[in-house]
């Protein structure tokens, strides 16, 4: 459902360890801020630093734009540069990458207004962040600039975050959801599927539905989109877990959509 997908590559290697909130109740528990990197997102650049200590890395990230966009994470291999991966992704826009890039997390796509964090491990390398979503003139954000490369050195004694509850994804769906209450809270996504998992996490526009929404993405998410992108996960490994700290409200129905099975799951705060 990312719009990488446009290129053929894509929500399919869009890894995240641990997705994780900004601030909030207990949020220094959850998260050690000592390795806390600030990611800002608009029309058309990435704004982080350069370089960043390595090991688990909270990324706290927001959209400050007017359209929607995706953080990316790739990896290269030694040697490599991220304006050989741009000129390899111009002349190859409907193939696969590159096999010395390696996707290795971020948000897939987070509506403008919006922020979230990524915790994840980073292994000492040269990375690039890249946004793959359509301007208004047709060309994907990444020709307009929208790419930044940054170095991870060193590793950090941060700790992933700790989960409130528990949604586990299995073969054709998702195991009996359980209740949470309103406020900051940390959900634990499980993958216990023997596939790769992504998922979006967001609220669907009033009147809407799930049949809208991939109506949307299959006429190229043009027009304004029936659901407000709170973040997500992307290839969540069998075996192993995603979080995801969000600001939930009560009266609020949000939606976790499994984009691999089209398996949906409803969290109604009390």
């Amino acid at each position: 459902m990312s719009g990488m997908s446009r290129a053929g590559t894509i929500v399919s290697v869009v890894a995240v360890c641990a997705l994780a909130g900004c601030g909030g109740d207990s949020a220094e528990n959850r998260v050690s801020p000592e390795n806390r990197v600030e990611v800002e997102g608009n029309e058309y650049a990435f704004s982080m630093p350069d370089q960043i200590e390595g090991g688990v890395v909270t990324l706290a990230v927001s959209n400050s734009g007017k359209q929607l966009h995706e953080y990316v994470i790739a990896r290269l291999a030694p040697g490599k540069t991220p304006q050989g991966l741009l000129a390899f992704l111009r002349e190859n826009p409907d193939g696969g990458p590159p096999e010395w890039v390696t996707f290795v997390g971020g948000v897939p796509l987070l509506s403008p207004g919006r922020e979230i964090a990524v915790t994840r491990e980073l292994e000492p390398a040269t990375y690039v962040m890249l946004c793959f979503q359509q301007a208004p003139d047709g060309k994907p954000h990444v020709e307009h600039g929208m790419v930044k490369s940054f170095e991870v050195e060193g590793e950090s004694d941060a700790e992933p975050p700790k989960a409130d509850a528990t949604v586990t994804s299995i073969e054709r769906g998702f195991e009996a959801i359980p209740e949470v209450e309103a406020g900051r809270r940390t959900l634990e996504l499980r993958n216990d599927a023997s596939e790769p998992r992504d998922f979006l996490f967001g609220v669907l526009e009033p009147g809407t539905t799930l049949a809208d929404l991939d109506r949307w993405f299959m006429q190229g998410m043009q027009g304004r989109a029936p659901f407000t992108f709170l973040g997500g996960v992307g290839d969540v490994r069998p075996g192993t877990s995603a979080y995801l700290t969000a600001e939930l409200e009560a009266g609020t129905t949000y939606t976790l959509i499994d984009t691999e099975t089209h398996a949906h799951a409803d969290l109604a705060p009390r």
